[in-house]
C-alpha cells in the first residue's frame, strides 16, 4: 500500500485516482493515518463481504433464538420480547 501525507495527497489527486485502480493509497498527516483511498471496485468488494458477514452472523442469530426459544418452550417473538424488556 502506498503511503502519501495529505499535503502531497491534495497535490497530487488525479495521480492518486489512477493509482488507487492497483492499490489503496494511505494518506496521512504527522505520521498519524489519516484515511485511505480505494478504487470504487475495492470498496464495493470490501462492502459486499462486510454485507455477506453481516448475513451470515444474523442468521446465526436467529438460529440460535430459535433454538432457546424452544428450549423454553416458547416462539421466538416471544423470546426476543422477553429479551428486550430483560425478563429472560
Amino acid at each position: 500500500m502506498r503511503e502519501v501525507s495529505k499535503d502531497e495527497a491534495m497535490r497530487t489527486l488525479p495521480v492518486l485516482l489512477e493509482q488507487v485502480k492497483g492499490e489503496p493509497v494511505l494518506i496521512y498527516t504527522d505520521g498519524t493515518s489519516d484515511g485511505v483511498l480505494l478504487s470504487k471496485k475495492s470498496y464495493e468488494s470490501m462492502r459486499e463481504a462486510e454485507l455477506m458477514e453481516l448475513r451470515r452472523l444474523t442468521g446465526e442469530v436467529g438460529a440460535n433464538i430459535q433454538a432457546h426459544a424452544a428450549q423454553l418452550g416458547i416462539s421466538p417473538e416471544e423470546l426476543v420480547d422477553d429479551l428486550l424488556r430483560d425478563e429472560v
